[in-house]
């Protein structure tokens, strides 16, 4: 009488003793899925909750001239400074770092500062400052009223003939209202006209230009409502770091204006972070661009996984390398218009984020993808014995050869010998696949069910 079972990575024989010998027969089938699970959690492009922002607000006694000096950076003088707005509405912050994209300087908001701070418990945070509309905003979006504007400007000479900054513009009307009437606005006036654009193009950065849909190369994602929101700041959403680069009249007075108000309404505030000592009379280099084409991956052990994108550098004499944290990536393209591709042999089950990073030599850009590689069962494909009898008070000696996707995982196996005993079997295995030997000294003669089961690490 024989029986072959197989389940995850157990086989099943039926082994009769008999006074005089035992025949012996087995062989194997796949086993089942594997009922490891894995959670699966969604990103952004910087580490989970580093240790926050800090805000302190002009209510504090910090001054509209301090925040201009905490701008500049050097080879500009500055005079005339202006601001209106609640006092509430604008200042300083720290911790930036792992959350914006740089540590220091500015904010103006449409609502209070102090809403900046996370972790994000919020889709709707806002407080109403009742400083009306600016005349310079409502030309960004003619037809809609703007409410709660805040403006910081004031005079410069610079000793050359271009300035420069950075900043990262959020908010917490991400994303339920992109596409919406509802379009906050903020402008950076230099001489009048608005340099707070799309890079290479003349096209304002808004709600409705920068989202998870349009111009997405520039958006992180942080909505409570479709994330795990894990980037610790109150706001929904925010663009990634971005550059004014804006000629001007050199050994001149110029003017600048930095704005931001509601847009349709006076609820879900939004905010303009500027970096401290960025506002200077250099251009300033932009660093490559960089996107992904899939946001996650899910492959079995064993499996290569894949994944591709778009590189772009605005300077044609940069000389672009791209690298990755895990797995291979490649570079094929020109500076103007360049494409990636990843590949990765999975050697064990993981779920973790890959970083491909391109860097310019002055300063780089990441991009992350959450890959998912999914455990597999190891499979018992071949059962041998030392003869096909065995003697009363012998020991049947029996070996089973196992092969595992997954190189990376080591094996243990149980030997149940169907008489009430169990023994460990002794595994000899090299890159997942190897081999389980048992013995057993069988007291009564019989037919006993052997079953034979191969664990991996993953269980």
């Amino acid at each position: 009488m024989k029986k072959n079972l197989i389940k995850l990575g157990a086989l099943t024989l039926s082994l009769c003793v008999l006074i005089p010998s035992f025949a012996l027969a087995a062989d194997g089938e796949r086993g089942g899925e594997s009922k490891k699970g894995i959670e699966q959690k969604s990103t952004s492009q910087f580490s989970l909750f580093s240790s926050g922002l800090a805000t302190n607000d002009l209510t504090s006694g910090l001054t509209p001239e301090q925040l201009v000096k905490n701008l500049l950076g050097g080879g500009v003088t500055v005079q005339n400074v202006k601001f209106k707005g609640a006092f509430h509405a604008a200042g300083s912050f720290s911790g930036g770092d792992g959350i914006i994209g740089f540590n220091d300087g500015i904010i103006l908001s449409s609502g209070s500062i102090s809403n900046v701070i996370g972790p994000n418990q919020s889709d709707s945070i806002a407080d109403f400052n009742g400083s009306g509309g600016d005349a310079d905003l409502q030309s960004l979006i003619p037809g809609y009223s703007v409410n709660d504007a805040t403006t910081l400007e004031f005079d410069f000479i610079p000793e050359n003939d271009v300035i420069s900054f950075q900043y990262v513009f959020a908010s917490d009307k991400y994303n339920e209202y992109v596409n919406s009437s509802f379009n906050d606005v903020f402008g950076f006036f230099v001489n009048g006209k608005n340099m707070a654009l799309i890079p290479g193009t003349s096209t304002p950065v808004s709600i409705n230009n920068v989202n998870g849909i349009a111009n997405s190369e520039y958006f992180i994602n942080n909505d409570l409502s479709d994330t795990d929101a894990t980037i610790n700041i109150e706001m929904d959403g925010l663009t990634k770091v971005l550059f004014v680069k804006a000629p001007v009249k050199k050994g001149e007075v110029n003017h600048i204006k930095m704005a931001i108000g509601d847009a349709g309404d006076t609820s879900h505030d939004s905010n303009v972070f500027i970096k401290a000592k960025s506002f200077i009379d250099q251009p300033v280099n932009t660093p490559p661009l960089l996107s992904s084409t899939n946001q996650e991956l899910t492959v079995n052990e064993g499996e290569t996984a894949s994944n591709s994108g778009k590189w772009s550098d605005e300077n044609p004499d940069d000389n672009v390398t791209l690298s990755s944290s895990l797995g291979t990536v490649t570079k094929a393209g020109e500076n103007e218009d360049g494409s990636w591709e990843w590949s990765y042999v999975a050697k064990d089950d993981l779920n973790e984020y890959v970083t491909v990073t391109a860097n310019d030599g002055t300063d780089e850009e990441e991009t992350k993808f959450n890959l998912i590689v999914k455990n597999v069962d190891p499979i018992i494909n071949k059962l041998s014995g030392s003869t096909d009898s065995v003697m009363m008070g012998s020991e049947a000696k029996l070996t089973a050869k196992f092969t595992d996707p997954g190189v990376l995982d080591t094996h243990t196996a149980v030997w149940d010998w169907g008489d009430g005993t169990t023994s460990n079997g002794a595994v000899t295995e090299a890159n997942g696949s190897g081999s389980a030997a048992g013995k057993h000294l069988y007291t009564k003669p019989g037919v006993y069910n052997v079953t034979v089961t191969v664990t991996d690490k993953d269980n």
